[in-house]
């Protein structure tokens, strides 16, 4: 059972579910994918300041004063919000507002 509104990330999230989770993407190789992307994204040409036209969106969860500033400085994506509660895991600690922000950010495409 997930417990919203805990103040340290190890009590956001019911130690049996964490546990599932990192059991899962441990035996499916999850890491792997993972550890890739980084090793690509710190080795490759920096594509900061590079725009595209493709919508983009994005949800931050927790405390974090400097996302949106890093993240969408100008104000070109198409979706952005924050949410005071949530962290790393937003799906298991804060699901009602991750589903929220997905159903709102495809209704602003959806009506332009």
């Amino acid at each position: 059972m997930d417990r919203p509104h805990a103040d340290l990330p190890e009590d956001a999230v019911a130690l049996d579910a964490l546990l599932t989770l990192v059991t899962v993407s441990w035996f499916g190789r999850a890491g792997d994918g993972a550890a890739n992307m980084l090793y690509e994204a710190a080795h490759a040409q920096a594509a900061w300041g590079r725009h595209h036209d493709r919508p983009q969106g994005m949800a931050a969860f927790g405390k974090e004063p400097l996302m949106q500033r890093i993240l969408n400085p100008d104000g070109r994506l198409a979706f952005w919000n924050e949410h005071r509660r949530g962290g790393h895991f937003p799906a298991m600690e804060a699901p009602d507002e991750l589903v929220g922000d997905i159903r709102a950010y495809f209704a602003r495409l959806l009506a332009v």
